[in-house]
Protein backbone atom coordinates (compact mmCIF):
# COMPACT_ATOMS: atom_id res chain seq x y z
CA UNK A 1 0.00 0.00 0.00
CA UNK A 2 1.68 3.36 -1.08
CA UNK A 3 1.82 6.25 1.33
CA UNK A 4 -1.12 8.31 0.12
CA UNK A 5 -3.57 5.07 0.37
CA UNK A 6 -2.33 4.91 3.80
CA UNK A 7 -3.40 8.90 4.27
CA UNK A 8 -6.26 8.01 2.48
CA UNK A 9 -7.37 5.84 4.63
CA UNK A 10 -6.65 6.95 7.64
CA UNK A 11 -8.17 10.27 6.97
CA UNK A 12 -11.68 8.20 6.62
CA UNK A 13 -11.49 6.16 9.65
CA UNK A 14 -12.84 9.29 11.36
CA UNK A 15 -15.94 9.83 8.93
CA UNK A 16 -17.59 6.57 7.80
CA UNK A 17 -19.77 5.00 9.92
CA UNK A 18 -19.68 0.98 9.87
CA UNK A 19 -21.77 -0.17 6.72
CA UNK A 20 -20.82 3.07 5.12
CA UNK A 21 -18.78 3.69 1.70
CA UNK A 22 -17.38 6.68 -0.29
CA UNK A 23 -15.94 6.61 -3.75
CA UNK A 24 -12.67 9.47 -4.26
CA UNK A 25 -10.48 10.13 -6.84
CA UNK A 26 -7.33 8.35 -6.14
CA UNK A 27 -4.25 10.39 -6.08
CA UNK A 28 -0.88 9.26 -7.34
CA UNK A 29 -2.88 6.12 -9.39
CA UNK A 30 -0.59 4.12 -11.08
CA UNK A 31 -2.90 3.92 -13.59
CA UNK A 32 -2.51 7.54 -14.28
CA UNK A 33 -4.78 10.36 -13.40
CA UNK A 34 -8.08 9.01 -11.77
CA UNK A 35 -10.73 11.77 -12.33
CA UNK A 36 -13.92 9.26 -11.91
CA UNK A 37 -13.63 8.40 -8.02
CA UNK A 38 -13.22 5.06 -8.80
CA UNK A 39 -11.13 4.45 -5.15
CA UNK A 40 -13.65 2.95 -3.24
CA UNK A 41 -13.71 2.25 0.61
CA UNK A 42 -15.99 0.73 2.78
CA UNK A 43 -15.95 0.67 6.40
CA UNK A 44 -16.11 -2.62 8.55
CA UNK A 45 -16.80 -3.22 12.01
CA UNK A 46 -13.18 -3.88 12.46
CA UNK A 47 -11.38 -2.86 9.01
CA UNK A 48 -11.49 -0.45 5.98
CA UNK A 49 -11.53 -1.38 2.94
CA UNK A 50 -10.00 -0.10 -0.41
CA UNK A 51 -9.62 -0.75 -3.79
CA UNK A 52 -9.09 1.40 -6.98
CA UNK A 53 -11.04 0.06 -10.04
CA UNK A 54 -8.09 2.12 -12.21
CA UNK A 55 -5.07 0.61 -11.21
CA UNK A 56 -6.21 -2.59 -9.27
CA UNK A 57 -4.44 -1.69 -6.29
CA UNK A 58 -6.47 -3.31 -3.06
CA UNK A 59 -5.75 -1.46 0.70
CA UNK A 60 -6.60 -2.28 4.56
CA UNK A 61 -6.84 -0.60 7.68
CA UNK A 62 -7.35 -2.13 10.56
CA UNK A 63 -9.24 -0.40 13.90
CA UNK A 64 -8.07 -0.08 16.74
CA UNK A 65 -10.27 -1.71 19.24
CA UNK A 66 -11.37 1.65 21.01
CA UNK A 67 -12.23 2.74 17.49
CA UNK A 68 -14.38 -0.12 16.17
CA UNK A 69 -17.87 0.69 17.52
CA UNK A 70 -17.67 4.61 18.65
CA UNK A 71 -19.33 6.84 17.23
CA UNK A 72 -18.05 9.56 14.60
CA UNK A 73 -19.06 12.97 14.65
CA UNK A 74 -21.87 12.82 12.54
CA UNK A 75 -23.40 9.86 13.97
CA UNK A 76 -23.72 11.84 16.84
CA UNK A 77 -26.03 14.23 15.29
CA UNK A 78 -27.86 11.42 13.05
CA UNK A 79 -31.01 9.94 13.56
CA UNK A 80 -30.55 6.07 14.60
CA UNK A 81 -29.60 3.91 11.84
CA UNK A 82 -32.25 1.69 10.93
CA UNK A 83 -31.28 -2.37 9.62
CA UNK A 84 -31.78 -1.63 6.20
CA UNK A 85 -29.44 0.45 4.05
CA UNK A 86 -28.44 1.09 0.41
CA UNK A 87 -25.30 -0.13 -1.16
CA UNK A 88 -23.20 1.84 -2.97
CA UNK A 89 -23.60 1.23 -6.63
CA UNK A 90 -22.12 1.73 -10.10
CA UNK A 91 -23.98 2.34 -13.02
CA UNK A 92 -23.54 0.03 -15.93
CA UNK A 93 -23.18 3.40 -18.22
CA UNK A 94 -19.92 3.92 -16.63
CA UNK A 95 -18.57 1.14 -18.84
CA UNK A 96 -14.47 1.15 -17.24
CA UNK A 97 -15.79 0.91 -13.82
CA UNK A 98 -18.30 -1.96 -14.51
CA UNK A 99 -15.79 -5.81 -14.36
CA UNK A 100 -16.23 -8.01 -17.20
CA UNK A 101 -18.09 -10.32 -15.24
CA UNK A 102 -20.88 -7.98 -14.64
CA UNK A 103 -20.61 -6.85 -18.34
CA UNK A 104 -21.25 -10.90 -19.27
CA UNK A 105 -24.09 -11.19 -16.94
CA UNK A 106 -25.90 -8.06 -18.78
CA UNK A 107 -25.27 -9.40 -22.24
CA UNK A 108 -26.24 -13.00 -21.27
CA UNK A 109 -29.92 -11.74 -19.79
CA UNK A 110 -30.11 -9.17 -23.03
CA UNK A 111 -30.65 -6.23 -21.25
CA UNK A 112 -28.98 -2.86 -22.65
CA UNK A 113 -26.94 -0.10 -20.50
CA UNK A 114 -30.48 1.55 -20.65
CA UNK A 115 -32.18 -1.28 -19.68
CA UNK A 116 -30.16 -1.25 -16.95
CA UNK A 117 -30.57 2.48 -15.82
CA UNK A 118 -34.10 2.41 -16.67
CA UNK A 119 -34.97 -0.45 -13.98
CA UNK A 120 -31.90 0.71 -11.52
CA UNK A 121 -29.73 -2.66 -12.08
CA UNK A 122 -26.56 -1.70 -11.30
CA UNK A 123 -23.09 -3.38 -10.05
CA UNK A 124 -22.62 -3.02 -6.16
CA UNK A 125 -18.35 -3.29 -5.81
CA UNK A 126 -18.46 -3.98 -2.06
CA UNK A 127 -19.83 -7.21 -2.74
CA UNK A 128 -18.70 -7.71 -5.81
CA UNK A 129 -22.76 -8.29 -7.08
CA UNK A 130 -25.69 -7.60 -9.70
CA UNK A 131 -27.65 -5.24 -7.84
CA UNK A 132 -31.21 -5.80 -8.39
CA UNK A 133 -33.90 -3.50 -6.81
CA UNK A 134 -37.12 -5.18 -5.07
CA UNK A 135 -40.10 -2.89 -6.54
CA UNK A 136 -43.36 -2.71 -4.91
CA UNK A 137 -47.36 -2.91 -6.20
CA UNK A 138 -46.66 0.99 -5.80
CA UNK A 139 -43.39 1.21 -8.10
CA UNK A 140 -40.99 2.46 -4.87
CA UNK A 141 -38.24 0.24 -3.90
CA UNK A 142 -38.65 -1.99 -0.83
CA UNK A 143 -34.81 -3.39 -1.00
CA UNK A 144 -32.58 -5.23 -3.18
CA UNK A 145 -30.92 -8.61 -3.73
CA UNK A 146 -27.53 -9.02 -4.45
CA UNK A 147 -26.53 -11.85 -7.23
CA UNK A 148 -22.92 -12.67 -6.55
CA UNK A 149 -20.42 -12.42 -9.53
CA UNK A 150 -18.56 -15.20 -7.82
CA UNK A 151 -20.22 -17.49 -5.39
CA UNK A 152 -17.75 -19.61 -4.45
CA UNK A 153 -20.81 -22.74 -2.97
CA UNK A 154 -22.69 -19.32 -1.82
CA UNK A 155 -26.21 -18.50 -2.14
CA UNK A 156 -27.64 -17.30 -5.68
CA UNK A 157 -29.23 -14.40 -4.37
CA UNK A 158 -28.71 -12.17 -1.50
CA UNK A 159 -31.72 -10.22 0.10
CA UNK A 160 -32.35 -7.31 1.97
CA UNK A 161 -35.65 -5.93 2.42
CA UNK A 162 -36.87 -2.34 4.11
CA UNK A 163 -39.81 -4.43 6.18
CA UNK A 164 -39.06 -7.98 6.43
CA UNK A 165 -43.01 -8.45 7.44
CA UNK A 166 -44.13 -7.61 3.94
CA UNK A 167 -44.79 -9.46 1.04
CA UNK A 168 -42.26 -9.28 -1.27
CA UNK A 169 -44.03 -8.49 -4.87
CA UNK A 170 -44.37 -5.46 -7.11
CA UNK A 171 -44.59 -3.45 -10.51
CA UNK A 172 -41.34 -2.03 -12.25
CA UNK A 173 -43.23 -0.28 -15.05
CA UNK A 174 -46.88 0.21 -15.36
CA UNK A 175 -49.47 0.88 -17.87
CA UNK A 176 -47.34 -0.15 -21.05
CA UNK A 177 -50.52 -1.86 -21.90
CA UNK A 178 -53.89 -2.67 -19.78
CA UNK A 179 -54.74 -5.71 -21.98
CA UNK A 180 -52.69 -7.38 -20.48
CA UNK A 181 -50.33 -8.48 -16.85
CA UNK A 182 -47.74 -11.55 -16.77
CA UNK A 183 -47.02 -12.61 -13.20
CA UNK A 184 -43.35 -13.37 -13.68
CA UNK A 185 -40.64 -14.80 -11.20
CA UNK A 186 -37.70 -11.71 -11.36
CA UNK A 187 -36.69 -8.46 -12.37
CA UNK A 188 -35.24 -10.03 -15.63
CA UNK A 189 -38.33 -11.46 -16.83
CA UNK A 190 -40.04 -8.66 -15.76
CA UNK A 191 -38.24 -6.39 -17.78
CA UNK A 192 -38.48 -8.15 -21.21
CA UNK A 193 -42.36 -9.16 -21.03
CA UNK A 194 -42.12 -4.90 -20.68
CA UNK A 195 -40.32 -4.84 -23.70
CA UNK A 196 -42.49 -7.50 -25.20
CA UNK A 197 -45.49 -4.56 -24.69
CA UNK A 198 -47.28 -5.86 -21.68
CA UNK A 199 -47.03 -5.12 -17.46
CA UNK A 200 -45.33 -7.86 -15.29
CA UNK A 201 -45.86 -8.59 -12.32
CA UNK A 202 -42.94 -9.37 -9.97
CA UNK A 203 -43.29 -12.34 -7.34
CA UNK A 204 -39.78 -12.46 -6.48
CA UNK A 205 -39.63 -16.30 -6.53
CA UNK A 206 -42.21 -19.02 -6.83
CA UNK A 207 -43.84 -18.81 -3.29
CA UNK A 208 -47.89 -18.45 -3.22
CA UNK A 209 -48.60 -14.78 -1.86
CA UNK A 210 -52.59 -14.03 -2.15
CA UNK A 211 -52.06 -10.41 -0.73
CA UNK A 212 -49.94 -9.60 -3.91
CA UNK A 213 -52.44 -11.37 -6.32
CA UNK A 214 -55.07 -9.59 -4.94
CA UNK A 215 -54.14 -6.05 -5.54
CA UNK A 216 -53.89 -6.57 -9.17
CA UNK A 217 -55.61 -4.05 -10.86
CA UNK A 218 -58.86 -4.97 -12.26
CA UNK A 219 -58.12 -3.28 -15.59
CA UNK A 220 -56.76 -5.94 -17.24
CA UNK A 221 -58.22 -7.50 -20.03
CA UNK A 222 -55.89 -11.21 -19.52
CA UNK A 223 -53.90 -12.10 -16.66
CA UNK A 224 -51.29 -15.03 -16.77
CA UNK A 225 -49.10 -16.82 -14.70
CA UNK A 226 -45.89 -17.33 -16.22
CA UNK A 227 -42.71 -19.12 -14.36
CA UNK A 228 -39.75 -20.90 -14.65
CA UNK A 229 -41.53 -24.38 -14.68
CA UNK A 230 -38.97 -26.56 -14.05
CA UNK A 231 -40.01 -28.78 -11.72
CA UNK A 232 -43.07 -30.01 -9.80
CA UNK A 233 -43.02 -27.54 -7.19
CA UNK A 234 -42.86 -24.43 -9.09
CA UNK A 235 -45.79 -25.99 -11.44
CA UNK A 236 -48.01 -26.33 -8.61
CA UNK A 237 -47.24 -23.14 -7.43
CA UNK A 238 -47.75 -22.05 -10.42
CA UNK A 239 -51.30 -23.51 -10.99
CA UNK A 240 -52.38 -22.14 -7.09
CA UNK A 241 -51.69 -18.59 -8.46
CA UNK A 242 -53.52 -19.40 -11.42
CA UNK A 243 -56.55 -21.13 -8.95
CA UNK A 244 -56.22 -17.68 -6.76
CA UNK A 245 -56.51 -14.71 -9.76
CA UNK A 246 -59.51 -16.61 -10.63
CA UNK A 247 -61.01 -16.52 -7.46
CA UNK A 248 -60.07 -12.67 -7.21
CA UNK A 249 -61.14 -12.33 -10.68
CA UNK A 250 -64.20 -9.53 -10.66
CA UNK A 251 -64.20 -8.08 -13.89
CA UNK A 252 -64.08 -10.97 -16.27
CA UNK A 253 -60.65 -11.13 -17.27
CA UNK A 254 -59.17 -14.07 -18.70
CA UNK A 255 -56.91 -15.65 -16.31
CA UNK A 256 -53.96 -18.24 -18.20
CA UNK A 257 -51.48 -20.42 -17.24
CA UNK A 258 -48.48 -20.56 -18.88
CA UNK A 259 -46.74 -23.80 -19.22
CA UNK A 260 -43.76 -23.32 -21.23
CA UNK A 261 -40.27 -24.82 -19.19
CA UNK A 262 -38.42 -21.70 -19.11
CA UNK A 263 -39.06 -18.22 -17.73
CA UNK A 264 -39.78 -15.13 -20.40
CA UNK A 265 -36.00 -14.08 -19.54
CA UNK A 266 -34.67 -16.92 -22.09
CA UNK A 267 -37.09 -15.96 -25.22
CA UNK A 268 -36.92 -12.98 -27.96
CA UNK A 269 -39.62 -9.80 -27.13
CA UNK A 270 -41.25 -11.70 -30.69
CA UNK A 271 -41.55 -15.37 -29.21
CA UNK A 272 -42.98 -14.01 -25.70
CA UNK A 273 -45.51 -12.30 -27.93
CA UNK A 274 -45.91 -15.59 -29.76
CA UNK A 275 -46.90 -17.62 -26.20
CA UNK A 276 -48.86 -15.19 -24.50
CA UNK A 277 -50.74 -14.24 -27.63
CA UNK A 278 -51.34 -17.99 -28.33
CA UNK A 279 -53.06 -18.44 -24.72
CA UNK A 280 -55.84 -16.07 -25.29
Amino acid sequence: MNGTMREILSGQKDLLEIGESVRLNHVDCDAGVDTRRRLYITRKPDVLLAYCHNCGESASHYMAASDRYRETPQSAIRKPAIEYTSPLLISFTEKEAIPAEAEAWRINNRLTRTNCKQYNISYAPEWDSIYLPFYGMDGDIDGHQFRPLHRRGGAKYINFQKDKDVALGGIATQNISMSCLVVVEDLVSSIHINKAGYDALINYGTHVKPTILHNISNDYKKICVWLDNDNEVVIEHAKQMTAILQLYNRSGAVIELISEWKDPKHYSDTKIREVIDGHS
